[in-house]
């Protein structure tokens, strides 16, 4: 497992560049599949999916999913966008988790096994948080709690390093 720092001062997006070369070296020294866990969500699109008041930057981002390429069963996992989605670029499954204090109010837990990675989502329980955080899907004209809740399948996966485990 392998947390990486992204942010980048006085800036809501995010890099990994200046960690890039030790973020793969210790990638390369696993003897199996590899979490990558970092803020800023990969972004793999041209066109940023978030507001203009909000950028990812696409290069410097980009490089996010470099220490999972090549190791299946790898994950890279962030935060960020406060939603669930997953998608694969270049063979690495790629997660965006939501946030404990917006709609849906989630956080995911990992299990690490020899041969892969299973990603689960839980969502608050307490009465008084999980009121909050359904005040907070009516916001961004009432699409908030549509956009950042994903589809059922963006909230779990589980990702194997071997064919025999699948």
């Amino acid at each position: 497992m392998i947390a990486v720092d992204t942010r980048i001062e006085g800036e809501h997006a995010g890099t990994i560049d200046a960690s890039t070369p030790e973020v793969v070296a210790r990638a390369a020294e696993a003897s199996g599949p590899v979490l990558v866990l970092l803020h800023h969500q990969f972004e793999s699109t041209r066109v940023p999916l978030l507001p203009a008041r909000n950028p990812v930057r696409r290069s410097r981002s980009a490089s996010s999913a470099r220490p999972a390429r090549g190791r299946p069963g790898s994950l890279v996992s962030s935060g960020h966008t406060h939603r669930n989605r997953i998608r694969t670029h270049r063979s690495v499954t790629v997660t965006e988790v939501g946030s404990p204090k917006d709609f849906p109010g989630t956080w995911g837990a990992y299990e690490l096994y020899e041969g892969g990675i299973a990603q689960t989502v839980w969502r608050v329980a307490e009465p008084r948080a999980l009121a909050w955080t359904e005040l907070t899907a009516r916001t961004a004209l009432h699409a908030w709690g549509r956009w950042a809740n994903g589809r059922f399948e963006d909230r779990c996966v589980t990702v194997f390093g071997r064919s025999d485990a699948e």
